[in-house]
């Protein structure tokens, strides 16, 4: 039969093991760096027709004429920096894991099994376009901008 005391010394141990294990998991959470939702990305004018990338950013701003719309360009597979297609196709590369997207963000081939996300996006009081990444809109949205 064990002792008070011994039942008491595991109790404690237990203890001080889950509030170790629970500081340490806090600890590892603050120290990831908080991702900003809503990005002043560029100002309206230097947006071209029919696209500017954003590498930084991993955006892609499809511009025509008054209208525009904004794509991730983090491969929904592992979140690797996608590249335009060369050799005059329109799409999208993974140069991580191969895989492939159209123009509009579709999986053309894997790994990858998700589309890319399109973003809403606004033009704030300078003229400056601003996306909200905790807003995913359908392929379609656009934003107008009148004649700029």
């Amino acid at each position: 039969m064990r002792s008070p005391d011994s039942s008491r010394r595991q109790f404690l141990t237990a203890g001080v093991c889950l509030g170790c294990a629970l500081a340490v998991s806090g600890c590892e959470q603050s120290l990831e760096p908080e991702v900003p939702r809503r990005i002043e990305l560029a100002p309206l004018d230097s947006l071209h027709e029919p696209r500017t990338i954003f590498a930084l950013e991993k955006l892609v701003v499809f511009r025509q004429r008054d209208s525009i719309g904004v794509m991730s360009m983090n491969c929904t597979h592992q979140s690797c920096l996608l590249t335009p297609l060369e050799n005059g196709d329109e799409g999208y590369r993974c140069n991580c894991h191969e895989s492939s997207f159209d123009i509009q963000g579709r999986v053309l081939r894997g790994p990858a099994t998700r589309d890319l996300p399109w973003y809403a996006a606004e033009i704030d009081g300078q003229r400056m376009l601003v996306v909200d990444l905790s807003h995913e809109v359908s392929k379609e949205w656009r934003l107008n901008v009148g004649a700029a």
